[in-house]
């Protein structure tokens, strides 16, 4: 398999992980999923302020998972000759810094 092929597709696998994380979000807000309390692994990892719940971990995992297929689709298009505009590109999530509730 080609570089560029390996990279749209991993864009593909991406893209279909947003639209996962946005369904389950709306399961999250509708009331069809409790939004529990978020792992310990989760607050470690992601260095959430206490209080943070399961809503607050899959808004930052469908923020890295955005920019992650924003990132392999921009390698894809490049090695196909494209140009790549990386200001369209889905911001990096830093670790919970937009959540943080006493920042």
């Amino acid at each position: 398999m080609s570089s560029r092929t390996a990279h749209r597709v991993v864009g593909y696998f991406e893209e279909e992980a947003v639209l996962s994380d946005t369904l389950y979000l709306k399961e999250i807000d509708e009331g069809r999923s409790r939004n529990v309390p978020a792992p310990d692994i989760a607050v470690h990892y992601w260095k959430l302020p206490t209080g943070s719940t399961l809503r607050d971990v899959v808004l930052l995992v469908r923020a890295d998972e955005a920019h992650y297929r924003d990132v392999n689709h921009g390698f894809a298009s490049k090695l196909g000759g494209e140009p790549v505009d990386h200001l369209r590109a889905a911001p990096c999530p830093d670790h919970a810094d937009s959540l943080r509730k006493d920042a």
